[in-house]
């Protein structure tokens, strides 16, 4: 209550027509809510207009009408009649989560419509994390259960659809709601229906005996990948001059974050982490020893950090080939097919699934030799995960671009906890889908 009487003391309506249209749209929004298939009670989409004041209004006018909304949405389209203490309740989380979201993006960090894709994927983070962890916490109360597991059970189904939601109310605010901008929400709508359809199917992994060696067939396919790695080095080492060594430090430590951070898949023991994300920056923005160098890095760190079973010197080489690679020839295909610097839907497409093919097929392929499985087989079994996760991550590439282009690349930093928490959504997802089906992993080439 004391953020409302702040917020109804600064608040100054310039402009109330404009006002009031926004309020109708609050007033529209509120009663809008999903039903999904990890949580008991209903998804509001209140944040959705919530955005768009935190963007666009004052302080006091978003909260104005996130009192209305928050009534509303309690009230209206319940199976239960709801309490006057839910809807005070409820009405002083949104406030809360309002104010928190403005002071971060409009005061601390001094972001406005300029910067609309940052700051809405920012204020879309905190004011999920905000909300969250208060009704979170209401609910472990009630419940007696622990706060971890209540959370846990809400944050995988709703946090995309905040994502999404940021989404669509930047490129409709921004008045260049075009084609290919819609476009770009496609993936994250792939990875929602992902999700959807693994509560509900039963997917199975592929299954084959373990060896502790390679066969030879493997092992000469191996030395090969490793040959052409070094050669792409070479070819990187031309370019050298080129290097921006600040901003190649600066994606390193994004590297390094990205790529300690692991998801292991059934089919495969290998792990999944968001480390392509900087590297698939590196080869549509930087030169060629940078994008070498940033996937050479990530293939590392997922390599090594917390490794079950450390890898040998030939999985090392393999894996950082594999990844060098396929980074130095979509590098090449990007600027002999695409040669306008200016990023579009249709090159940011092209170079993820680029790169998503030829590292999956390069490292399926060793899978295939060492479990003597069809590669297409084992590729479509292994990879099934993998699709929405690059998918995904080319959203996350284009806003970290617009962040080098309009703030310079300390600015790409702010995209992180987004990203972060992409992850651990995607993480969580797939442990459930693991612990229900009791897939087991395929043993790792050696």
């Amino acid at each position: 209550m004391l953020a409302l009487a702040d917020s109804l003391v600064i608040a100054q309506v310039s402009d109330w027509k404009r006002f009031l249209i926004y309020s109708l749209f609050c007033v529209i929004f509120a009663p809008l809510k999903l039903r999904l298939p990890g949580l008991d009670g209903a998804f509001s989409l209140n944040f959705i207009p919530m955005l768009l004041g935190i963007t666009y209004f004052t302080l006091g006018e978003t909260t104005l009408a996130a009192c209305l909304a928050a009534a509303i949405a309690t009230l209206a389209n319940r199976r239960t009649t709801a309490t006057l203490a839910q809807t005070c309740f409820n009405t002083a989380n949104l406030v809360l989560s309002v104010t928190l979201c403005f002071h971060v993006t409009r005061e601390w960090l001094s972001l406005s419509a300029a910067n609309l894709p940052i700051m809405l994927a920012l204020a879309a983070a905190i004011y999920f994390v905000s909300t969250t962890v208060v009704v979170s916490g209401v609910l472990s109360l009630l419940n007696g259960a622990p706060l971890r597991q209540v959370c846990a059970s809400w944050y995988p189904w709703t946090f995309p659809y905040y994502i999404v939601g940021a989404m669509a109310v930047g490129i409709a605010a921004s008045g260049r709601a075009s084609a290919p901008l819609w476009a770009a929400m496609l993936p994250l709508l792939y990875m929602i229906h992902f999700f959807l359809a693994l509560a509900k199917t039963n997917v199975t992994a592929a299954s084959a005996a373990e060896s502790s060696t390679l066969p030879r067939v493997a092992r000469n396919y191996a030395y090969a990948v490793i040959a052409a790695g070094a050669l792409a080095v070479m070819a990187a080492a031309w370019e050298a001059s080129a290097i921006a060594w600040a901003r190649l430090a600066g994606f390193a430590v994004i590297t390094v974050v990205t790529a300690g951070t692991k998801i292991r898949l059934p089919g495969l023991t290998g792990t999944l982490s968001f480390g392509f994300v900087p590297v698939l920056v590196a080869i549509l923005e930087f030169s060629l020893a940078e994008a070498v160098i940033l996937a050479a890095a990530t293939t590392a760190v997922q390599l090594l950090w917390q490794a079950k079973v450390r890898p040998s010197a030939l999985q090392i080489a393999f894996n950082i080939a594999c990844m060098v690679t396929a980074s130095a020839a979509v590098y090449g295909f990007c600027r002999a097919v695409f040669p306008d610097p200016s990023l579009t839907i249709g090159k940011l497409a092209a170079t993820t699934v680029s790169l998503y093919l030829l590292n999956s097929l390069m490292v399926a392929a060793i899978l295939s030799l060492l479990q003597r499985v069809p590669l297409l087989d084992l590729w479509r079994q292994c990879y099934f995960w993998t699709l929405p996760y690059y998918s995904v991550g080319s959203v996350i590439v284009a806003v970290m671009i617009f962040a080098l282009h309009h703030g310079g690349w300390p600015l790409s930093l702010a995209v992180l906890p987004v990203t972060g928490m992409l992850f651990f959504t995607y993480r969580m997802h797939v442990d459930s889908a693991v612990g229900r089906l009791g897939l087991a992993p395929l043993a790792q080439a050696q």
